[in-house]
């Protein structure tokens, strides 16, 4: 039986980064740039790795701004780690979330209280990200695999990436050719 890669077919069709991007584990981005939006999603967060911009929620942009400020363009250079927060809820139900779980560029780990909803305070915690990590070996993929520019590229780049892929764990093999899925999409 030949083989029938269907990989393209999960790849969200999305202008930012989703939660469920999130679902093999956190990741370690640096910010490249913060652009204003519409009124319902108002920020976007460019980040490393190759990955769609982040929109993060009104909470988390209250984080961002007693962390490092109200000035965005203050923001670029400086890194976080995103999560996947499983009972953030959307509409009365569990629906997942992105969290920041650590932040560069802050002196100690930060304590605060946000609002949850009218009547209820969340404490937030922020742990402090000493150093910028080495991108991980998913990160390095997902970077090359974002530079190439035509089909014959991608497919070279796939050819390599099968000589190494028994190497890797299940889930950064998903995510690997996840980035090609999304990359051949992109140059159609």
């Amino acid at each position: 039986m030949t083989e029938c890669d269907i990989s393209d077919t999960i790849v969200a069709k999305s202008d930012q980064l989703n939660a469920d991007d999130l679902l093999s584990g956190a990741i370690t981005v640096t910010i490249t740039d913060v652009k204003r939006c519409d009124d319902e999603q108002p920020v976007a967060v460019h980040i490393s790795g190759g990955h769609q911009p982040w929109k993060p929620c009104k909470t988390m942009r209250r984080v961002l701004v007693a962390a490092w400020g109200k000035d965005g363009s203050q923001w670029v250079g400086k890194s976080l780690r995103l999560v996947r927060d499983a009972s953030v809820v959307f509409g009365g139900k569990a629906v997942g979330g992105i969290r920041v779980e650590a932040m560069s560029h802050i002196a100690k780990r930060i304590e605060i209280y946000l609002t949850e909803s009218r009547t209820k305070k969340k404490l937030v915690t922020i742990d402090v990200l000493s150093a910028p990590a080495e991108p991980s070996r998913v990160e390095k993929y997902q970077k090359r695999i974002g530079e190439l520019t035509t089909q014959n590229e991608i497919k070279a780049a796939h050819g390599r990436f099968d000589a190494v892929r028994a190497e890797m764990s299940e889930d950064e093999q998903q995510a690997i050719e996840a980035a090609f899925a999304k990359r051949l999409t992109e140059i159609r």
